[in-house]
């Protein structure tokens, strides 16, 4: 009686991140549902135009978003941005690799400068602790602040700002344990320095220049984002279905796409907004009496 004898051979396929692949894993990362930023408790005035009938179904759900879109907020948004990104690239002459701690073989050094105190009254953790990286290349960091400002200002209502700036504040509190970059700590340093309270979409756009994540592919994003949260809040305010959500989002790509590519040709002169019924909606949110979200 024979034998037989079988050969097992393991094939060892090694795999090869491109600098593309790992801009769109972080993107799906930081603008993710799981991100912790809170986005969920927000509806951007949404729920006040449900209660008034204003936005009722899945057509009148995407002339609501695609106005806001194209004529309010997610415009000026995707300008500001598209303008941190621009001041925060210009203001220095290279960026920082995602694992630059690892280059000097000591990790991250902490830093013995004193502690300041924040815009919230706190003092936060040392803000220099990439010391082991060489000299700081500063450039003039008021066009960054420029933006920053402006972005903080540039609300219709309490809640709106609201809605930004906690956003903003999350988003950048997490991104800089999360992925350390000496950008991030530069621009915590100058908004604390300067009183100046985060934004969503000014944070968003120093974190892709931080990584060199393209400017197109981060304005297309974001607005796919904060529409897809847009919209998982209309599923829980009214009859619709999540198929009817996913025939929202897909209804929306031309808007998010030439939102994306207008703020890419704009400055910070071209913003405006047209969206009066989200301004307005927003002000009757602030005393409406049954709501479950916080805008």
């Amino acid at each position: 009686m024979g034998m037989t004898t079988t050969m097992i051979t393991t094939i060892t396929i090694t795999r090869t991140m491109t600098s593309d692949g790992l801009h769109l894993l972080r993107l799906q990362a930081w603008l993710s549902p799981s991100f912790p930023i809170g986005g969920f408790s927000y509806s951007h005035a949404l729920e006040q135009a449900v209660q008034r009938g204003w936005v009722h179904d899945r057509e009148t759900l995407v002339d609501w978003l695609d106005a806001d879109l194209r004529h309010g907020a997610g415009r000026s948004d995707a300008i500001l941005l598209a303008a941190a990104y621009r001041a925060s690239t210009a203001s220095y002459s290279a960026v920082i690799p995602a694992h630059a701690g690892t280059q000097t073989g000591k990790g991250l050094v902490p830093s013995t400068a004193p502690l300041r105190t924040n815009f919230f009254g706190e003092q936060p953790a040392p803000t220099e602790p990439y010391e082991e990286l060489g000299p700081r290349v500063r450039g003039d960091d008021a066009s960054i602040l420029e933006v920053a400002e402006l972005a903080a200002a540039l609300r219709g209502t309490a809640e709106l700002a609201l809605e930004s700036t906690t956003q903003g504040i999350s988003f950048l509190t997490t991104i800089r344990k999360a992925w350390p970059n000496r950008k991030l700590e530069d621009l915590h340093r100058l908004l604390a320095e300067n009183h100046t309270t985060p934004t969503f979409p000014v944070v968003v756009g120093v974190a892709c220049a931080a990584y060199g994540i393209p400017l197109a592919l981060a304005l297309q994003f974001t607005l796919q984002a904060v529409i897809a949260n847009y919209i998982g809040a209309a599923l829980r305010l009214m009859k619709m279905g999540q198929t009817d959500g996913q025939h929202a989002i897909a209804a929306l790509e031309d808007a998010v796409m030439e939102t994306a590519d207008e703020a890419l040709a704009a400055t910070l002169d071209d913003i405006g907004s047209a969206s009066l019924s989200v301004d307005v909606a927003s002000m009757r949110h602030e005393t409406q009496y049954s709501r479950i979200f916080r805008s």
